[in-house]
């Protein structure tokens, strides 16, 4: 089942969002200094965080290159289209 080119196009724009956030978080990690704040500006909108340990960063980059996946896979047509749930 294809998908519309406007629907390709939203998530399209939803990658790009993530891959920068994604990228902030690495760069966040690469001079992790026990993080009192950071700010991220995806160009939609902004965020700051006050306090983050490396761990809480580490789950962060792990979640987010999840869903980056996942819309990759939603992009190319291998997502889950339908499912039909039936009770015996």
């Amino acid at each position: 089942m294809a998908i519309t080119t406007a629907r390709k196009n939203r998530i399209q724009a939803r990658i790009t969002a993530k891959e920068t956030y994604r990228d902030a978080l690495y760069e966040l990690q690469t001079n992790f200094d026990s993080a009192e704040s950071y700010r991220f500006d995806s160009g939609e909108g902004s965020q700051q965080t006050k306090f983050r340990s490396l761990s809480e960063v580490d789950n962060s980059i792990r979640r987010v290159e999840s869903q980056i996946e996942r819309l990759y896979r939603e992009l190319l047509g291998h997502g889950i289209v339908n499912i039909n749930l039936r009770r015996n």
